[in-house]
């Protein structure tokens, strides 16, 4: 409104600074309620991203789970692998 002195007449300034002086507050008008909205958004993100968190803890967990199976498989057919060697003496070295 002071910047529009010079510019806009001063009877158009004056009925815009009556009806300027008229308007509720923001918080009147509902913007209150947009700050909740937002809040309780943030809220049901947070707990939607805490759930995400501990949905990859356990998945990360239950892969590091089936690597360890896996490498223990892999130990136990080995050692049965060398044991079949054994009985039909393969690994050892012919003697002439």
């Amino acid at each position: 409104m002071e910047a529009g002195g010079g510019v806009i007449p001063a009877d158009v300034l004056g009925e815009l600074s009556g009806g300027l002086g008229s308007l509720s507050s923001l918080s009147d008008m509902g913007i209150e309620a947009v700050g909740v909205l937002g809040e309780r958004i943030n809220e049901q993100l947070g707990g939607a991203m805490e759930d995400a968190q501990k949905a990859i803890d356990e998945a990360k967990k239950t892969g590091e789970d089936l690597q360890k199976q896996a490498e223990d498989i892999q130990n136990q057919v080995n050692d049965a692998a060398d044991k079949v060697k054994g009985i039909f003496g393969g690994g050892k070295k012919d003697e002439p």
